[in-house]
């Protein structure tokens, strides 16, 4: 497989950095600085990629409501979200 781009892995990052659950492909490129035409076919393809996933959308960036992407949960997430909500369940 080929490495990752310097404008996917700037955008992967910008996940990290703004600490928000979700954002759409606007606040990403903000956040990354990269251009928005670049950031948005980008995201759309780390989308198809399975990188991202859609988890709604949002009304006010513009007049039609965006596409609220999110970094897809791996499966070490899953397992330590698991382990958290095990170890704080009491019986």
């Amino acid at each position: 497989m080929r490495p990752r781009g310097e404008v996917r892995q700037a955008l992967a990052a910008a996940f990290s950095a703004m600490q928000a659950p979700a954002a759409t492909w606007v606040q990403l490129a903000d956040t990354a600085q990269v251009g928005r035409a670049l950031a948005r076919s980008t995201v759309r393809n780390m989308a198809a990629a399975g990188e991202l996933q859609v988890v709604g959308a949002m009304q006010g960036l513009s007049n039609r409501p965006m596409v609220l992407y999110a970094p897809k949960a791996t499966r070490e997430d899953v397992f330590i979200d698991l382990d958290s909500a095990l170890r704080s369940w009491h019986a």
